[in-house]
């Protein structure tokens, strides 16, 4: 059974036309050792991908609850070279 809220927040996604990331590292957030769902997700939009070209979200180890940790890559932080200069006074 769909509720309002749900409807809502699928609209909500639709509008503002979100798009799911890949999982790397697994495709399952959560898991009670008999079932496994997807219940964690990072959802961006078409500009967040085009600034970050690597963007990935990775399925970390868990390590005491039932959900494993998601974490957003964003590929790091792009820099060109550094002009260093030294003056002696």
């Amino acid at each position: 059974m769909i509720s309002r809220a749900m409807s809502e927040f699928s609209d909500f996604i639709s509008e503002l036309q979100l798009v799911d990331l890949q999982m790397v590292g697994g495709d399952c957030t959560w898991s009670n050792g008999r079932a496994w769902s997807r219940l964690d997700r990072f959802s961006v939009s078409a500009s967040w991908e085009a600034l970050f070209l690597e963007l990935k979200q990775k399925r970390l180890q868990r390590i005491v609850s039932d959900r494993y940790p998601i974490l957003l890559d964003c590929g790091g932080i792009v820099s060109g070279k550094i002009y260093f200069k030294f003056e002696n006074m």
